[in-house]
């Protein structure tokens, strides 16, 4: 499978006497030469999600004909001998000041944790304003120079703007410290590594003590959460718990294709739900998201019931899979139990 990325389509888009083509950026396509099948990606703005269904046709005639001469060329073969078929995806971009802070929050422990041991809350801070977000980063110098200058921290920043609709905006704020002026970046990772022995010392119990807890929805939990601290990314199922908070309800575009009764494939778009959420044990934050089964109508129906019940500040522990994709880190929810602490 190759790749295809015509440089100009997105400044096509955004050329359309229609305002909300500025709302939809092209991500990418992959061409498959195998099955002639052209996939290609767009990203649209959080703000005409009720828009882009009657956005779609136009879009995707207009997207073709910018696109066919570069496909021929690209694929050096007849567009019309074997046909080649289109087929669009469309994905949603939300961004708040939440969700920035636990981004960068995640990168910096993931890309600097040697650096970062001591970085708490009140080192990060999220505005937003009429020029996009501004997030501060109150870090010592030599750490703020070490970051800045890091190939990981620039392709942050690309990817953050690449897959948004915002400006972002970083500004490093010097962390006052009486003794970092003397130490060089070779003294800080010295210490990093010291900071870190010792406290896996007193890292050794890593569960989250929990009481009163309730199936709610989905997988149910048996094994008591462990800290978000030790949280990992990998395919197997865990469990943490904590607080909710950003609690919001959002929706999708979810596709099926059947037969009607005149032996006819036809594909019907329908509304589906799903909530994305913070959690938090007191000691570190997760950004997780759930989506209700909709094997059935009726476990629908349910599962959104159940989901109505909570609200920001309730507590609750969750099993599911704690994934990257596209550079960003999320836990998928498949079970919920409330509980408290």
């Amino acid at each position: 499978m190759s790749r295809l990325h015509p440089n100009d389509i997105c400044d096509y888009l955004a050329s359309r006497a229609d305002a909300d083509f500025k709302s939809v950026k092209f991500k990418g396509c992959l061409f498959n030469c195998a099955t002639d099948e052209l996939i290609s990606t767009f990203l649209y703005e959080e703000g005409i999600k009720g828009k882009i269904s009657g956005m779609k046709a136009q879009l995707e005639q207009e997207f073709k004909a910018a696109v066919t001469e570069s496909l021929r060329a690209h694929a050096k073969q007849s567009l019309q001998d074997p046909p080649i078929t289109f087929l669009f995806l469309y994905k949603q971009c939300y961004m708040d000041a939440g969700r920035l802070e636990l981004l960068v929050t995640e990168f910096l422990r993931k890309n600097f944790s040697f650096l970062t041991l001591d970085l708490d809350d009140s080192d990060i801070a999220v505005t937003k304003g009429e020029g996009g977000f501004t997030a501060k980063l109150n870090l010592p110098k030599q750490t703020s120079d070490y970051i800045r200058g890091s190939k990981a921290f620039k392709a942050f920043v690309h990817d953050l703007a690449e897959n948004n609709f915002v400006l972002f905006n970083f500004e490093f704020v010097e962390k006052p410290s009486c003794d970092q002026e003397e130490l060089s970046l070779e003294d800080i990772e010295k210490f990093a590594e010291s900071k870190l022995a010792a406290n896996t010392k007193d890292r050794v119990d890593k569960v989250l003590r929990i009481t009163n807890r309730e199936y709610l929805l989905g997988t149910p939990i048996k094994e008591r959460p462990i800290k978000i601290e030790f949280l990992r990314v990998c395919p197997q199922e865990q469990i943490i718990a904590g607080a909710i908070s950003y609690l919001t309800k959002r929706e999708y575009r979810h596709r099926k294709k059947y037969t009607n009764e005149l032996g006819e494939e036809v594909t019907v778009e329908k509304p589906m739900p799903y909530w994305t959420f913070v959690l938090d044990d007191g000691a570190r934050k997760q950004s997780c998201v759930y989506f209700p089964s909709h094997r059935t109508d009726e476990t629908l129906k349910k599962n959104v019931e159940k989901m109505q019940t909570l609200a920001d500040g309730e507590t609750i522990c969750v099993i599911g899979i704690n994934d990257e994709r596209n550079g960003r880190v999320n836990f998928s929810v498949r079970g919920i139990s409330t509980c408290a602490f």
